[in-house]
């Protein structure tokens, strides 16, 4: 049987900054997920990056509904419900209101494409 060795609770990571500076509380992409910076970290530094947790977001999209999968479009810096558009960035809590929306970040899983045959 293997083993494993606990390294931490998971909630914050370590993020490599290979970017421009990061400032608190910006959404990084990390990999196919997206973080929210615990502190500024400066070019090629690491910093901590919260990857869960419900955080508030700026979104367009009036019409994002409790439950629903979310983007995160670097481009913009907002949430959108078009996947295909950015990141998966998780689940929303509430429903958009005033250009805001608070999501669960990294949750659930991202849906599967649809179309084609039986699609």
């Amino acid at each position: 049987m293997g083993k494993a060795t606990f390294v931490q609770t998971g909630d914050i990571i370590d993020y490599t900054n290979t970017g421009s500076a990061v400032g608190y509380h910006d959404v990084v992409v990390v990999g196919s997920m997206i973080g929210i910076a615990q502190e500024e970290i400066a070019q090629n530094a690491v910093g901590a990056v919260a990857i869960v947790g419900v955080h508030s977001f700026a979104t367009d999209a009036s019409d994002i509904t409790v439950g629903s999968p979310v983007y995160y479009d670097s481009a913009s810096g907002k949430i959108t419900k078009e996947k295909g558009s950015g990141v998966f960035a998780g689940l929303a809590v509430a429903a958009a209101s005033g250009g805001v929306i608070p999501v669960k970040i990294n949750a659930g899983s991202e849906p599967a494409a649809t179309g084609g045959v039986g699609g």
